[in-house]
């Protein structure tokens, strides 16, 4: 008789973790370092103190659960995401695979089932990067990638860094190192997440493994003009950056499959200064989002990109490309095949449809992925929604989910990304 993870549990806990940060509008609001995110940390501990695991906090304000393995001494087996949300987000984004990850050990935990490894679920703080801009600070610090110079440089709007914040919570900003994890520690990782996509809805399928992760070269551009009266400047002797910015961001939908048919380009922020209806602009600004999964297309697309931009502006414009390289991984990340492979075992034995896919979205995963065998799990987003109050995952999708992490976990136990992995 197989083990059965307990899907009304999981939508209790789904539901109580709402009510921390929720919106007038039905979202959730949970940032980190806030009186929200620290009642969410007290939520999960009490939650795994009840059901018999050790509950710490990290320096950087994971929460990690400890659910103890026959050999305390072997390497860990970690499941986990991320705990805050974007400003009015949804109540699935990252802590789905929280709930899921406490949701295996407490069935382990119940069922008296005693793996070789330790297993701990980690709750990542700050993936999102909605209060101080930059985002994955759980997940750097956990490898090592979390700097002072990200402390103070990382603020939210008003001004108060990341170390302020931390420290306002009651946290010491200078035990950062402390939060490091060895790859000697690490047995493996595996994320559960929504897929934030139609695909696998589209598709009507269950399950998605995720095989890479794309990688995102992310810009601000400003095109420098010159202003003048809108009705008293004729039209050919205007120095208007707009124009030129617009010529170019029409072509971006055809540029952003110069080097791969799925990647992706978007603009999704345009200003003008002054920004007055009666004034042609002196300058134009806008972000520049491109993702690929096939390594260097991002960033080939983005020179092309601005190379247009060059020939647009001409002789009378001038632009200035700011490169946001602190926000995201600007080179696809492959997640492991064994890893992968226990996916795909665990969703078979369950009879689960399932996909192999890449994720077009950042995830912890592509930084922790440094450290140790790392692999991901999708369950369908409805209409693809996310960061949304509209986002929405269905329970059913929900209990495959976990029930395909509780196989996949049991099979990373018995077996190694050094050895052929063999018949489960």
């Amino acid at each position: 008789m197989k083990m059965q993870i307990n899907l009304d549990r999981m939508m209790k806990d789904l539901e109580s973790l709402r009510q921390f940060g929720k919106t007038d509008e039905g979202g959730v609001s949970r940032h980190p370092f806030t009186k929200e995110d620290q009642q969410a940390r007290n939520y999960l501990i009490k939650e795994a103190e009840k059901n018999g695991l050790i509950a710490r906090v990290d320096s950087a304000s994971s929460v990690i659960l400890r659910y103890e393995g026959k050999n305390p001494s072997a390497p860990v087996i970690l499941m986990g995401s991320h705990y805050d949300t974007v400003i009015n987000g949804g109540a699935y984004d990252g802590i789905l695979g929280v709930v899921t990850g406490l949701e295996v050990v407490r069935t382990l935990s119940e069922n008296n089932i005693r793996l070789e490894h330790p297993v701990e679920v980690i709750a990542f703080n700050d993936e999102e990067g909605s209060r101080f801009g930059k985002g994955f600070a759980g997940s750097k610090a956990m490898t090592g990638r979390l700097f002072p110079k990200d402390l103070e440089e990382s603020r939210d709007r008003n001004g108060i860094s990341l170390g302020q914040a931390m420290q306002a919570a009651g946290f010491d900003p200078s035990l950062i190192p402390m939060a490091q994890r060895k790859s000697s520690e690490l047995h493996a990782f595996v994320e559960l997440h929504i897929e934030q996509g139609p695909v696998l809805e589209h598709a009507g399928e269950d399950i998605g493994i995720v095989t890479t992760i794309v990688g995102t070269c992310r810009y601000n551009i400003i095109v420098h003009g010159r202003p003048d009266h809108a009705g008293t400047t004729p039209m050919e002797m205007r120095k208007d950056p707009l124009v030129a910015a617009a010529k170019v961001i029409a072509k971006i939908p055809d540029l952003a499959h110069l080097y791969d048919p799925q990647g992706v380009a978007t603009v999704g922020i345009i200003q003008t200064k002054p920004g007055a209806a009666n004034v042609v602009p002196a300058s134009a600004s806008f972000s520049l989002d491109v993702r690929s999964k096939v390594p260097g297309a991002a960033r080939g697309v983005v020179e092309r990109i601005l190379e247009e931009l060059k020939q647009a502006c001409g002789e009378d414009l001038t632009f200035e490309a700011y490169n946001l390289k602190s926000v995201q991984q600007e080179t696809p990340v492959d997640l492991h095949p064994w890893v992968q492979k226990n996916i795909e075992l665990a969703a078979q034995k369950l009879g689960v449809r399932y996909r192999y896919m890449f994720s077009g979205a950042g995830h912890d995963a592509e930084l922790i992925a440094e450290l140790c065998p790392t692999g991901m799990i999708f369950v369908p987003s409805r209409e693809g929604r996310s960061h949304s109050p509209l986002e929405y995952t269905k329970p059913e999708h929900i209990e495959r989910g976990a029930q395909v992490m509780l196989e996949t976990v049991l099979n990373l136990d018995i077996t190694s990304a050094d050895l052929e992995i063999p018949n489960i």
